[in-house]
């Protein structure tokens, strides 16, 4: 495991990390040249075990990227954070149902209202009714975890990102609250219909 971060922003990754891994951990982390690296030794037993030091970045209230390899206890560690996780200000999503379901949460579209076709955070700020297409109550969450990241498109992301800034009313990414990606880009894509043009990774949005 390899742990990379800030006061701000952290990423953990699980499993053996070679130089390109860990270059693009931080690029996705949008960490740049403030980044700090731990290389965790578990076999010499000079730190805990891997996600008992993730659990303790989570809980930090620090905004941080979980990604690992399939099967390297990502979603795992998610959990056991959630199990001690304010119920009322932690929202639980994911890109698609079917990881929703699985941690017992909603879809990121329909935690934050989300309308086919409507790509403006302007155009719900204007809506009356937006409030009740919503799953949650956006100005109580103060923690938002996304897990399967990498189904998730960039142009999704930012949408999300400015409606929270309106209901929080800070100009600080999704509002100032704690967000928790998790997942890992060398697997699934962003979801896309056939005849689509490629869509943008969640890395590379704004």
């Amino acid at each position: 495991m390899f742990f990379v971060g800030t006061h701000e922003r952290a990423a953990v990754y699980f499993g053996p990390m070679s130089d390109e891994h860990l270059r693009s951990l931080k690029r996705a982390a949008d960490l740049g040249d403030a980044v700090a690296k731990m290389k965790l030794d578990l076999e010499l037993g000079r730190v805990r075990d891997e996600q008992e030091i993730a659990l303790d970045v989570l809980r930090s209230g620090v905004s941080c990227f979980v990604t690992g390899g399939a099967g390297t206890g990502k979603t795992h560690t998610i959990r056991r954070f959630l199990t001690d996780a304010d119920q009322i200000t932690t929202a639980i999503t994911a890109s698609t149902g079917v990881a929703a379901l699985e941690l017992g949460g909603v879809t990121l579209h329909r935690l934050a209202g989300l309308k086919l076709g409507r790509n403006d955070p302007v155009a719900y700020e204007r809506d009356a009714s937006w409030r009740r297409w919503r799953g949650y109550e956006l100005e109580e969450i103060r923690a938002l975890v996304i897990d399967e990241i990498s189904m998730l498109d960039a142009a999704t992301l930012d949408l999300v990102d400015g409606i929270l800034r309106f209901v929080h009313g800070k100009d600080a990414p999704f509002g100032g609250i704690q967000v928790v990606f998790c997942g890992d880009f060398g697997q699934l894509p962003p979801v896309q219909k056939k005849g689509e043009p490629p869509k943008k990774f969640a890395f590379e949005s704004k």
